[in-house]
């Protein structure tokens, strides 16, 4: 379970003075050696209207020892109302055990939305 807690701090364009919170139930389950499924359900209060609704199912795959490989669909029902669609897909490299490269890029289904990304992923490894 992944919580944010949102605290109007900032400027009121920034934080637009209201209280909220994200939340996300995340799952996985590795189905063999080269597949993996993730999934995350949420409810999203961003200080006003009915909140939202979020989802993503997220199955990825080996395409080698080093390289993986995701499609992810992913949408929000937003104030309970209007549902938005969007997909995108990516690829993830591991350099050393604690640090991964990724690309990925998106777009909308249902709405006009597009991006391309390059990412650094550094896990902080904690005693054992």
């Amino acid at each position: 379970m992944l919580t944010h807690l949102l605290v109007p701090t900032g400027t009121k364009e920034l934080s637009g003075d209201t209280y909220g919170s994200i939340n996300k139930l995340a799952a996985s389950h590795q189905i063999n050696e080269s597949l993996d499924l993730g999934c995350n359900l949420g409810y999203n209060f961003l200080g006003t209207g009915r909140g939202d609704l979020t989802y993503s199912l997220v199955p990825g795959v080996a395409v080698n020892e080093k390289v993986g490989m995701y499609i992810e669909p992913y949408g929000e029902l937003l104030d309970m109302l209007d549902f938005m669609l969007s997909s995108d897909t990516g690829l993830t490299y591991p350099v050393k055990e604690n640090l991964q490269l990724d690309f990925s890029f998106g777009t909308g289904m249902n709405h006009r939305m597009n991006f391309i990304s390059l990412g650094c992923s550094w896990k902080i490894m904690g005693a054992h």
